[in-house]
């Protein structure tokens, strides 16, 4: 998500602030607060990814069934659901390092 604002911000230099610099910077911004906010509401979060990877695959297979969608669909939606089924299904205090037992 950084990577992503990073070089649409390095873009605009070359082109200008624009409105369109600031659609184009949408999506990594909003891959950072997902992944901000996941450690604090990681079940809330994990259930935003999963809705995003349903609304992401029926656009993908609504394009029809080819092997460059179906493709698409597995490349996309795998990683995807693994994330979210994780957030969902992991507990907060298993994510949080004890010091204390790692000396």
């Amino acid at each position: 998500g950084l990577l992503i604002t990073l070089f649409v911000a390095m873009e605009s230099v070359y082109r200008g602030l624009s409105l369109n610099t600031f659609l184009n910077l949408t999506p990594g911004l909003a891959i950072v607060g997902l992944g901000i906010l996941s450690k604090h509401f990681p079940r809330t979060i994990g259930v935003i990814v999963f809705l995003i990877t349903v609304a992401l695959e029926f656009v993908i297979l609504s394009k029809g069934l080819g092997l460059a969608q179906i493709g698409t669909a597995l490349i996309v939606g795998v990683p995807l659901m693994f994330a979210g089924v994780c957030l969902y299904s992991c507990d907060k205090n298993e994510t949080e390092i004890d010091p204390e037992k790692n000396v």
